[in-house]
C-alpha cells in the first residue's frame, strides 16, 4: 500500500511537472528588456520567447512578431526548441507508460512485478525528460547573462518569468519520476518455509 501512495505522489509530480514544461515552452518570455528614459510617454516593454518576440509601447499596444524561420533564428532559440520539444515527449510518454504500471490502475494487475517496473520506466523516462529541460533552460539563462554583462550588447535583456516555470517543471518532473522510479521493489519477498516437523 505504500508503494501506491509513493506511485500516487510521484504521478501528480510528475503531471504538474509536464504542464510546466508545455506552458514554459508556448510562453513569450524566456527574456525580457524594458526601456525608458524616465518619462512614461517613451517606454517600451520587449518580451521574446521560443516562437515569438511581442513589444509593448507606452501607448499600450502589444506588437508581435512570429519566429517563424528556423534557419535565420539565433542558437539560442534553434536549441532551446528542439530539446523543449523532446523532453515535453519523453515525459508525455513516460506519463503514459507510468500510468499502466500504476497500482491504482487495472493493466497488467496480475503481473505485479511487471507491473511495478513498467512504473519505474515511466518514471525514468519522466526523469529523463525533466533533466532535458532543465539543462536547456539553465544553459538559455546562461546566455542571457552573459549577454547581459557584455560591454557590445545594446539591448539588455534580463531571465524572463518562463524561465523560472521551466525550472520549477523541470524539478517537479525530476521529483516526481524519481519517486515512480523508487516505487518499485527491488525483489518480491521471498515466501518462508514452513518449519520441518521431527519426530
Amino acid at each position: 500500500m505504500a508503494y501506491a501512495g509513493i506511485q500516487l505522489i510521484g504521478f501528480t509530480l510528475a503531471l504538474l511537472g509536464l504542464m510546466g514544461l508545455v506552458i514554459c515552452t508556448c510562453l513569450n518570455e524566456w527574456k525580457s528588456y524594458t526601456h525608458s528614459d524616465g518619462s512614461a510617454l517613451t517606454s517600451e516593454e520587449i518580451s521574446v520567447g521560443l516562437w515569438t518576440r511581442c513589444s509593448r509601447l507606452s501607448s499600450g499596444r502589444m506588437q508581435c512578431e512570429v519566429l517563424d524561420s528556423i534557419l535565420h533564428q539565433p542558437m539560442e532559440i534553434q536549441l532551446s526548441r528542439a530539446v523543449m520539444i523532446a523532453s515535453i515527449l519523453l515525459s508525455l510518454g513516460g506519463v503514459a507508460v507510468a500510468v499502466m504500471g500504476m497500482r491504482c490502475t487495472t493493466c497488467l494487475e496480475e503481473e505485479k512485478t511487471l507491473k511495478d517496473r513498467v512504473a519505474a520506466a515511466g518514471g525514468g523516462l519522466i526523469v529523463l525528460g525533466g533533466l532535458c529541460a532543465l539543462g536547456v533552460v539553465s544553459w538559455y539563462a546562461d546566455q542571457v547573462v552573459k549577454d547581459f554583462h557584455d560591454a557590445k550588447t545594446v539591448t539588455r535583456f534580463t531571465l524572463g518569468r518562463a524561465l523560472f516555470l521551466g525550472w520549477a517543471g523541470a524539478l517537479l518532473s525530476v521529483v516526481g519520476g524519481a519517486l515512480l522510479c523508487c516505487s518499485c521493489p527491488h525483489s518480491d519477498p521471498v515466501p518462508e518455509k514452513p518449519a520441518a516437523d521431527y519426530v
